[in-house]
């Protein structure tokens, strides 16, 4: 589906360069803002991560992906709470399931058990902290940290293909397998 509307969106005969000076034209602040709004209707943030560095470098990159992030999560968990929590209670009232409840003393185990699994969108790994009832702080420190984590390989990893620096590829991809093997830790030791 993400291929679909890429290629909707595509400019006819545009190459790759044409799009990426594009992006860099129209500045990071518009760049940034989508980064921040469009995942929340499902659009995967990796493409942003990829793009980001050649168009606007790394720290630039680095600091927009963090306000961005920071932004989409607080806006998802504000629609979690107040509009998407009420249309789920009217639609499970038919049923005889409910929204579940976690106890304070699991907020962070669940939490980070929500985040971790792989193959699940970010942004309904989101909905649901904020719908289980998980803290805003609990949730945003779980979702920004991991996520600035991947983000920040992701953007060396793109920057460093768009440059073809072998060493930079190589950073980025150990960031992102430690991110892995941290995961899978920490699924191991809270799973249980």
């Amino acid at each position: 589906m993400v291929v679909m509307i890429l290629a909707a969106l595509w400019p006819r005969g545009a190459t790759f360069t044409d799009v990426l000076k594009q992006i860099k034209e129209a500045g990071p602040l518009p760049y940034f803002t989508a980064l921040a709004f469009v995942p929340c209707l499902g659009f995967p943030t990796t493409p942003f991560f990829l793009l980001a560095a050649p168009a606007f470098g790394v720290p630039v990159s680095i600091l927009g992906t963090a306000l961005a992030l920071a932004v989409q999560f607080t806006f998802s968990y504000w629609l979690a709470k107040h509009h998407l929590r009420g249309w789920l209670e009217k639609l499970l009232a038919r049923t005889r399931y409910d929204l579940p409840e976690v106890e304070a003393r699991n907020f962070w185990r669940v939490a980070l058990l929500i985040k971790l699994p792989p193959g699940v969108h970010p942004a309904l790994k989101h909905y649901l902290m904020a719908l289980a009832g998980i803290p805003f702080g609990i949730y945003f420190t779980v979702s920004w940290s991991l996520s600035m984590i991947y983000a920040v390989g992701a953007i060396i990893l793109g920057d460093s293909v768009w440059d073809r620096n072998f060493v930079g590829f190589l950073a980025g991809l150990i960031v992102i397998v430690l991110l892995i093997l941290a995961v899978r830790w920490l699924r191991h030791r809270y799973g249980h």
